[in-house]
C-alpha cells in the first residue's frame, strides 16, 4: 500500500501568502474608504453612531492580520506598538486619501481616533493571549490527585470567587491603608511573595503583606524573625491583617477561603503518604487546623485536622471554620508557638510509616 504523498511546507510560500491576506485586507479598507459615497459609512451607518464603531472594527482587524502574518513572534512587546502605529498611519492616509478626492473633501479626526483605538484594543486583546500562553507554558505540571471534582467542589469555587471579589472591593481603602503604612516602615516592596504549594503541589505565588524587616548581620545573612518582626508586622499578624492579599490568590484560583494552609515547597519531601493528602484541595486562607489551635499545636496534629478536613469538607463546615475564624482573630489564640515568633521549621514527620 503506497503512503500518500505529503505537501511539503514552504515558509517563505506561508509568508507570501499571510502577507497577501494583509494586502488584500488593505485594499479592502481603502475600496470602502475612498470609493464615491463613503462606503465604509454606507456598509456599517444605517444609524449615524456606528460609523465610528465602523472604524475602529475594520482597522482592529487589520491590526490583527499583520500580527497574524508577524506570526506573533515578537522579541519585544514594543513590537505591538509598531502594529498600532501602523494600523493608524493607514487609517490616516485614508482619510487624508478621502479628504483630496474631488467628490469628498471629508476628514474627521474621530474617525483616525476611532481607528487608533480599535488598533490599540485588537493588539492589546493579542498581547495577553500571548502572555497567558507564555505562563502556562512555564508552568509545572500538577502532581496526580487520587479524587475528582464534583458539584461540591464547583459551588465551592463559585462561593470563593464571589466573596473574596466582594471582599476585595469593601476592603480596599482598609488596604491602601496598609499598605501605606507598611510602606513607610518596612520599606519597599509591600507585598511578601513567596512559591507555595497548591492543589496537588503546583507552586503557585503567595501574597501577604510584609511583617519583617529586612535586617542582616555583619555577614550579610537575614537576622532571626523574632529580631526583624516590628511593631507594626506584630499587630498584622495578631490581627490577622497580614493575610488580607491572599484575598487575590482566591480570586486567581490558586487558594481558596477554607483548606489546609499552604506552606513552604521544601516541606513536600518530607511528608508522609497522609500528609501528601492535604494537597487534594485548594490550600486556603483559613482551615480547621488553624481553628484548632493554629500555631500552638504540633505539626502532626495540624496535617492530622488538614486530611480531616479533606476528607469531611462541605460548605457548612467552610461555613463553621470561617466563623470561628473571627472568632479566634478577636480572642488572639494560637497566633505562634512556645518560644518562636510564628512556628518552628517542620523537619518531617516523627513516624514515617503513618
Amino acid at each position: 500500500m503506497t503512503e500518500t504523498p505529503r505537501i511539503k511546507y514552504n515558509p517563505r510560500l506561508a509568508t507570501i501568502l499571510r502577507w497577501s491576506v494583509v494586502v488584500a485586507y488593505m485594499g479592502l479598507i481603502a475600496f470602502l474608504t475612498l470609493s464615491p459615497g463613503r462606503m465604509v459609512a454606507a456598509f456599517t451607518l444605517s444609524i449615524r453612531h456606528f460609523d465610528k464603531l465602523g472604524h475602529a472594527v475594520l482597522h482592529g482587524g487589520l491590526a490583527v492580520l499583520i500580527c497574524w502574518a508577524l506570526r506573533y513572534r515578537f522579541r519585544h512587546r514594543l513590537w505591538l506598538l509598531y502594529v498600532v502605529a501602523a494600523s493608524h498611519i493607514y487609517g490616516t492616509l485614508m482619510e487624508l486619501g478621502q479628504y483630496y478626492m474631488p467628490y469628498g473633501r471629508t476628514f474627521s479626526w474621530g474617525d483616525i481616533a476611532a481607528n487608533t483605538i480599535g488598533a490599540t484594543v485588537a493588539v492589546g486583546l493579542l498581547g495577553l493571549r500571548q502572555s497567558w500562553k507564555e505562563y502556562q507554558s512555564r508552568r509545572p505540571p500538577p502532581l496526580k490527585l487520587t479524587d475528582h471534582r464534583t458539584i461540591g467542589d464547583l459551588l465551592k469555587r463559585w462561593f470563593d470567587l464571589t466573596a473574596a471579589s466582594l471582599g476585595l472591593l469593601a476592603l480596599s481603602p482598609l488596604l491602601m491603608v496598609l499598605a501605606i503604612l507598611v510602606r513607610i516602615r518596612h520599606g519597599s516592596p509591600v507585598l511578601f511573595r513567596q512559591i507555595r504549594p497548591g492543589l496537588g503541589g503546583r507552586p503557585f505565588v503567595l501574597l501577604k503583606f510584609r511583617t519583617m524587616t529586612d535586617q542582616r548581620d555583619q555577614d550579610g545573612e537575614l537576622l532571626p524573625d523574632e529580631q526583624r518582626l516590628t511593631g507594626l508586622g506584630r499587630f498584622l499578624r495578631n490581627t490577622s491583617l497580614d493575610e488580607f492579599p491572599e484575598l487575590i490568590n482566591v480570586v486567581r484560583g490558586d487558594m481558596s477561603l477554607v483548606g489546609p494552609r499552604p506552606l513552604l515547597m521544601r516541606y513536600l519531601d518530607r511528608y508522609t503518604p497522609e500528609q501528601t493528602r492535604r494537597h487534594q484541595v485548594r490550600p486556603g486562607v483559613t482551615g480547621w487546623a488553624q481553628v484548632n489551635g493554629r500555631n500552638a499545636i504540633t505539626w502532626d496534629e495540624k496535617f492530622k485536622y488538614d486530611v480531616w478536613y479533606v476528607d469531611n469538607r462541605g460548605f457548612w463546615l467552610d461555613l463553621k471554620i470561617l466563623l470561628l475564624t473571627v472568632w479566634q482573630v478577636v480572642a488572639r489564640k494560637g497566633i505562634s508557638a512556645d518560644d518562636h515568633a510564628t512556628m518552628p521549621e517542620f523537619m518531617g514527620s516523627k513516624n514515617s510509616d503513618q
